[in-house]
């Protein structure tokens, strides 16, 4: 069975990621063949599928009204006759399924991270994306909600429950796996000038809604009691030159890094971590907060979206009210200062994602939706 992934770009976001590792697992399984295409403009993750021998195409689109480009990818789609186009992120679910309609693709999944992640753009711009994304989900055979919230977000936009499967995200484990306590440190001096004790995490692109900013308002609170704590700020995005203003402003420039995207250290830096924080205002999954909890890391996140799927409150970790510095700063502080509750809280959420989050998990429960569909659809799953 051949499967098409489209994205919006060759970008290592988390979407991207989690469609690589899905891949990299089919073709270790030789479940399905597979290939890749991005509206948009290449990247990091173009090479990272070429060097795993994955296909990949450029549609070059330039807007979303580029009806030439959408032409060719439709033409795209007659020459790879797939059985299966699966599309991620809103601007692929509704280029993707109207051209995968048009071309006559027989299957046609989507991936659904989030509707949600449009509204900040305005309430004309929200009510077109829902309006667009459910007339186009009657060409679409299944959508694959990444948490039980996003599954409740797609029912609550009148999209019928027989087209939802909730599929958690999963990752590779392999590089994610608790330090030996002396590897814990040895990244310290590369990060800073001074003895540092305590490490804390930040990762995520720096945008409005994973709420980088009240993690900052809290970093006075736990330095105040921890000194010796050096906070790291993993991404990249629009906002970062504002929240390294606001770390300024502060007086903090000592105890925080910015690492900018990290591909190949990320494993590394996650197990040196003492605490993981997750400071976002809406998440539709959190695939940090799994990488973290592999690592045998607690984590400190909010209570919204599909955080409380993952994390487990007082037992892998501390889930706080979201824009509340105040309480972000208390956990991280019991936490720092109860060493032994932490490991317990990091164990216990290494078995949790053994248990629930690991990539073949994940790849396996989409290659058994495709055979499904394809038996529906009397469609020959080895061709």
């Amino acid at each position: 069975m051949k499967v098409l992934f489209l994205l919006n770009a060759y970008e290592e976001d988390g979407p991207g990621l989690l469609i690589f590792s899905i891949i990299q697992e089919m073709q270790r399984s030789g479940a399905v063949a597979c290939s890749t295409v991005a509206l948009s403009r290449g990247g990091p993750l173009q090479e990272r599928f070429d060097a795993l021998g994955v296909p990949t195409a450029l549609v070059g689109m330039k807007s979303v009204c580029d009806i030439a480009a959408i032409g060719r990818f439709i033409r795209h789609l007659k020459q790879e006759r797939c059985s299966v186009l699966h599309t991620n992120l809103i601007r692929a679910d509704l280029i993707g399924r109207m051209a995968a309609k048009l071309a006559g693709v027989p299957i046609i999944v989507t991936t659904e991270h989030g509707i949600h992640t449009w509204d900040v753009k305005g309430r004309i711009v929200k009510w077109l994306v829902r309006f667009l994304y459910r007339l186009t989900t009657r060409f679409t055979d299944r959508i694959i909600a990444v948490s039980e919230f996003v599954a409740q977000d797609l029912r609550r936009n009148g999209i019928s429950d027989v087209k939802i499967t909730r599929i958690y995200n999963g990752i590779n484990t392999d590089p994610y796996h608790p330090l030996p306590e002396e590897q814990r440190h040895e990244l310290s001096p590369y990060l800073a000038d001074w003895e540092v004790q305590h490490l804390v995490g930040v990762i995520g692109n720096m945008v409005a809604l994973k709420g980088h900013a009240w993690c900052v308002q809290a970093i006075p609170a736990i330095v105040a009691q921890h000194p010796d704590t050096l906070f790291v700020f993993v991404g990249k995005g629009p906002l970062r030159q504002e929240i390294q203003q606001m770390v300024s402003s502060l007086g903090l420039e000592k105890h925080v890094r910015f690492t900018g995207h990290l591909s190949a250290l990320l494993p590394r830096l996650m197990g040196s971590l003492d605490v993981l924080v997750q400071p976002s205002l809406v998440e539709s999954f959190g695939l940090a907060v799994v990488e973290a909890q592999a690592c045998g890391v607690p984590v400190v996140a909010t209570r919204v979206g599909g955080l409380p799927e993952i994390v487990v409150d007082g037992e892998t970790g501390f889930l706080v009210a979201s824009e509340d510095s105040g309480a972000l700063a208390d956990k991280v502080n019991v936490l720092l200062s109860k060493p032994v509750l932490a490991r317990s809280m990091g164990r216990k959420g290494r078995e949790k994602v053994l248990a629930q989050f690991q990539i073949q998990q994940t790849a396996s429960a989409y290659a058994e939706i495709y055979r499904k569909l394809a038996r529906e659809k009397a469609i020959d799953s080895e061709s």
